[in-house]
């Protein structure tokens, strides 16, 4: 995952000028697409004919993790998660719900989602459908694993081949075990 070095001057400030943008948008009790847009060309100072980036993007959504306030990140991860577009570059669809094949990339993405947002303080509070889904989805013999397909070079595998099916188990089961560590410790 993306990490900010937080002695990073120019990393930090694009993540404060995005911080800017999310608050005031964020500012009414729910998203104001009005109040973003303004934001968005206030803080930027783009000509408004210029293309608008949207902030549901892996970037934004990495950048901003430690810059919101809890009630901002509070309203941006109900935003986030029920948006049905998702988080671009990383998961295409609501993260409401689960897929519904366990064994599947769009499995792994969804994945992916929840390992960028693990990052926020306040996605234990958000998340217990996923948590309930990653358990569900345990072997009996105490392994998770994802199948074949989710073989793609980013994410898995991990380890060296996936000829020998523990090699798979154990892989899908180290990023099991992180993502759901992650996502319950987050209270802080």
């Amino acid at each position: 995952m993306l990490i900010i070095d937080p002695s990073n001057v120019l990393a930090t400030e694009i993540a404060k000028d995005w911080a800017k943008i999310i608050t005031y948008a964020f500012s009414k009790e729910e998203y104001d697409q009005e109040y973003y847009k303004e934001a968005y060309y206030e803080v930027h100072k783009s000509s408004k004919d210029k293309f608008m980036w949207g902030f549901q993007n892996f970037y934004v959504v990495s950048l901003l993790s430690k810059f919101l306030s809890s009630d901002t990140e509070s309203k941006f991860l109900d935003y986030i998660i029920s948006s049905e577009k998702g988080i671009y570059y990383i998961y295409d669809g609501s993260l409401k719900s689960p897929p519904n094949n366990y064994c599947s990339k769009q499995s792994s993405r969804y994945v992916s989602a929840f390992e960028l947002l693990s990052n926020y303080h306040l996605i234990s509070t958000k998340c217990k459908h996923v948590i309930k889904w990653i358990n569900e989805n345990s072997s009996g013999d105490g392994f998770w694993d994802m199948g074949q397909t989710v073989k793609d070079k980013i994410y898995f595998p991990l380890s060296n081949s996936w000829r020998k099916a523990i090699n798979r188990k154990i892989d899908c089961t180290v990023r099991m075990q992180i993502i759901l560590s992650n996502l319950k410790n987050r209270d802080i």
